[in-house]
């Protein structure tokens, strides 16, 4: 008998593996399309939306490493996923493939400012994977439909901290799981022995990348003060090369701040930095714009700010925007235990620095990048590990009569599957 549903148990993995080939048959034959819909309603500028579709085609292809992580294991139930709205593709790719390749079913739900693009996703997904649906009410309402649900057991979130945070009482009652994926602050330090053009490349390369909305976006800096004056030369000349403008643009690098939101807060985060006594080096300004689909986005200049200090609100809050704060350090000491000096921990970028640089991050962050910046890590590791430590990052559960609360590097590969009884 055990026999019999180990082979049933990989049969059905194959054949789930073959209908993830299939959905990467279907992106790539309207590769050109769904371009264009990232661009129209996800507001990417077209070598971000062209990026992103790349990945996710690579990711699907990559589906045999998380197939191998899933022999012997079997389905949780159905598993939920409030997804993130700063990737339109590769991260539904990621998550709903590896929670249906896993034999769940799956329910997610898309951010509302992606409403149009989701007309455009949704029926790639639920026509080549049975079993997965998007529900399309609010994020609140969609939690609580989770936890209402008995045959839900795994609740993903990508969010905000503090309004996740506030969700435990709810989570422990109805005894489920939750996985949170939330900010990141990542620092990005230059110390003595680093490759200054590379540094400062990969400062603007990650800094920038899609308008800094991204979770891995370095936005925290801390130079060396004897490199401080060439980095930031640099920094500034690359800064001044962006092309800042509609994301339909072909020659546009850095688009659209979507989210009235997030712009306000990158102005309160300028305003206080300035009164403050930091200093614009590049950039600096915002100015409100009509998009392509008659949304209401800002512009954000690319940005240098010098003379920061950690008593900046740019040093201590999530971001999300093109800001490159450079806060100069004296030793490698002081660089990373100011880096190590935040409540969030999804990754660190290192470059230069002795031996001891990179263990003195470890503890504080789920992954240090030393001497690349993330975009070429992930670029390598298609199925990276998820999670963050500290408030970047957590998963709440049940053990026997224990409610845990564990963060760090995780697979999802595991964390939607279970041990085969």
């Amino acid at each position: 008998m055990a026999m019999e549903r180990a082979t049933a148990a990989a049969a059905g993995l194959l054949a789930r593996r073959a209908r993830l080939s299939a959905l990467a048959g279907a992106i790539a034959a309207r590769r050109g399309e769904l371009v264009a819909g990232l661009v129209l309603h996800a507001n990417r500028v077209r070598r971000v939306a062209a990026g992103e579709v790349e990945l996710a085609l690579a990711r699907l292809h990559a589906f045999g490493d998380v197939e191998r992580r899933l022999a012997g294991r079997a389905p949780v139930g159905t598993v939920a996923i409030l997804l993130p709205g700063n990737v339109g593709l590769s991260n539904p790719v990621a998550t709903l493939g590896t929670a249906f390749l896993a034999g769940n079913r799956v329910v997610a739900r898309l951010p509302g400012a992606l409403r149009r693009w989701g007309e455009v996703l949704e029926p790639l997904f639920t026509t080549h994977l049975p079993g997965v649906s998007f529900a399309h009410g609010s994020g609140p309402d969609f939690i609580r439909a989770a936890l209402a649900d008995p045959a839900v057991a795994v609740l993903m979130v990508f969010g905000d901290d503090r309004w996740a945070a506030a969700y435990e009482a709810e989570i422990r009652a109805a005894r489920k799981k939750l996985i949170f994926e939330g900010p990141g602050k990542d620092p990005f330090l230059v110390l003595p022995g680093a490759d200054l053009e590379r540094a400062a490349n990969d400062a603007v390369r990650g800094g920038y990348y899609n308008s800094g909305q991204a979770c891995t976006s370095p936005e925290r800096f801390y130079v060396h003060a004897e490199l401080a004056a060439e980095f930031v030369e640099r920094v500034v000349e690359l800064t001044r090369r962006e092309v800042m403008g509609a994301p339909e643009d072909e020659a546009v690098t850095v688009g659209p701040i979507a989210s009235r939101r997030v712009a306000d807060r990158i102005a309160g985060q300028l305003a206080d930095a300035r009164a403050k006594g930091a200093r614009v080096a590049a950039g600096g300004c915002m100015t409100r714009c009509t998009l392509a689909d008659g949304t209401v986005g800002t512009f954000v200049q690319p940005t240098v700010l010098t003379g920061v200090s950690a008593a900046m609100s740019i040093m201590q809050d999530e971001t999300f925007g093109p800001i490159i704060p450079i806060q100069t350090v004296g030793s490698e000491a002081e660089a990373t235990a100011v880096a190590a000096d935040s409540r969030y921990g999804l990754a660190a970028n290192l470059y230069g620095g002795g031996a001891a640089a990179a263990p003195a991050l470890d503890g504080c962050h789920g992954q240090v990048f030393r001497d690349e910046i993330w975009l070429d890590f992930y670029g390598r590791n298609l199925h990276a590990p998820y999670g963050g430590r500290k408030r970047s990052g957590w998963v709440w559960e049940w053990q026997g009569e224990s409610f845990v609360h564990r963060d760090g590097a995780r697979s999802n590969a595991l964390e939607l599957s279970r041990t085969e009884i």
